[in-house]
């Protein structure tokens, strides 16, 4: 597994040694590590948050969306809008925990939001960009919505 230093290096956004840098501010503060290159090397948190979604990827996998399990009760709990704002499938709840999936990309953007308006605990599956948005456009049908236009990112409101 590729810790958070490494993916930025490979990303190109930190070189080895700002990498050594902040491990060694990190003993001396025991800040995280995001934070530390955040304020050292000002790298912005879009960096940051993509480098730790790709780390996620890697550690759970990617999953085929039409081979999930769909419960229709969940749909309800996110609006046409939010699903396609966020890149965001509500899959079905396992046990205590809803599952949804989303993509690599919209993932930091989707935790934010399930942290701020779902009241329960939410697990996330990582999918194709294609594979969300073919359940989105059944499930919440906007016309002319892509995930890849740029126009779901964009949604007001």
């Amino acid at each position: 597994m590729l810790r958070l230093g490494e993916l930025l290096v490979q990303l190109g956004h930190l070189t080895e040694e700002q990498v050594e840098e902040i491990l060694e501010a990190q003993r001396e503060g025991g800040r995280p590590f995001g934070y530390l290159a955040e304020k050292l090397f000002g790298l912005g948190v879009h960096e940051i948050e993509g480098a730790w979604a790709r780390q996620y990827e890697m550690m759970t996998g990617t999953v085929d969306l039409k081979k999930e399990r769909i419960d229709r009760e969940v749909i309800e709990l996110v609006s046409r809008r939010q699903a396609w704002q966020f890149g965001l499938m509500p899959l079905r709840r396992h046990g205590s925990e809803l599952i949804m999936g989303t993509t690599v990309e919209h993932l930091p953007r989707a935790v934010r939001f399930v942290t701020w308006h779902i009241d329960e605990p939410v697990s996330f599956v990582i999918a194709t960009p294609q594979s969300v948005e073919s359940l989105l456009k059944v499930h919440y049908d906007l016309p002319g919505m892509s995930l890849g236009s740029g126009r779901a990112m964009g949604l007001a409101g």
